[in-house]
């Protein structure tokens, strides 16, 4: 099973709301080209700028989007439990200098 092409706003490859960034992944293309042509349809056309917002609100943002797979949850998941833990044994050694000072 092939899986569609879907064009998003980009929340990764973004500098104001993702739209540039999110072409230049749906054609596999540098998101500085993209960036570079609403430049110039900007300057030489004026349109850069209202082709921007417009796009802006009408290209839905990557989140809702793309599904995040079960292997993804699973390591963000981990990677939580990890943190979570890290944290902790921080907490317990705060508490333990804490008592030893008294």
């Amino acid at each position: 099973m092939t899986e569609s092409k879907k064009l998003y706003r980009s929340e990764k490859n973004r500098i104001l709301g993702g739209v540039a960034g999110g072409i230049a992944e749906y054609l596999k293309a540098d998101p500085t080209v993209i960036r570079l042509l609403f430049i110039l349809i900007m300057l030489f056309w004026g349109a850069g700028i209202p082709v921007y917002l417009l796009l802006w609100i009408i290209i839905p943002p990557q989140s809702k989007i793309v599904p995040i797979s079960e292997e993804s949850m699973k390591k963000n998941a981990e990677d939580i439990v990890n943190r979570a833990e890290e944290l902790l044994k921080s907490v317990k050694l705060i508490k333990k200098n804490k008592s030893s000072k008294k």
